[in-house]
């Protein structure tokens, strides 16, 4: 045995002393743990468990420090569907309902601020209706379109006109005469 410990770099007292170590390493353990049990609960040291890897604090004062806490919170709602248990604690407690009414809301708010954008250049319905209503709808053949892809109606060929009870046709201010101007 002597040989091979000599071999391998070892000699037999290096062995003795390193279980000679352990043993006291072992035993101090052993008396910590029995000393920390046998305490009144009320002295014992609670270690509190660590806060989970998505839990986002505060942001840092700046921009760049607005950036990063996106950065986290953008992290943080990725590894919130790693695991049930992770998705049980990020959507399913007071802070995550808390974060899917936000959502709901930014997202009813984005829907209104895009309807309003584009409402802004609508006509009202009672003008939409009053214009479809007074005026002549002409079909045309296809032979108005030249090779440029532009539409002359003066060549084309009348299809259809489909109008209410009068047949009303909009004309242009330049083509009425002189005199029904200033009538």
């Amino acid at each position: 045995m002597a040989n091979i410990a000599g071999r391998q770099g070892l000699s037999s007292n290096s062995l003795g002393e390193s279980a000679y170590k352990f043993d006291i390493i072992v035993r101090v353990f052993i008396t910590v743990r029995r000393y920390i049990f046998s305490m009144p609960k009320s002295r014992r040291v609670v270690r509190r468990p660590a806060k989970p890897s998505y839990v986002v604090g505060r942001a840092k004062p700046g921009f760049k420090g607005f950036l990063q806490h996106l950065g986290a919170l953008f992290v943080a709602f990725l590894l919130s569907f790693t695991s049930p248990r992770r998705f049980k604690s990020y959507w399913l407690s007071k802070a995550g309902l808390l974060r899917v009414a936000k959502f709901a809301a930014a997202g009813f708010l984005l829907i209104v601020a895009i309807f309003l954008w584009y409402a802004k250049d609508l006509p009202s319905p009672g003008k939409v209706n009053a214009k479809l209503g007074n005026t002549t709808t002409t079909f045309y053949a296809r032979d108005a379109i030249d090779a440029n892809g532009n539409v002359n109606f003066e060549k084309a060929t009348k299809l259809y006109e489909v109008h209410g009870d009068k047949n009303r046709l909009v004309i242009p201010f330049e083509t009425i005469p002189a005199n029904v101007k200033n009538a």
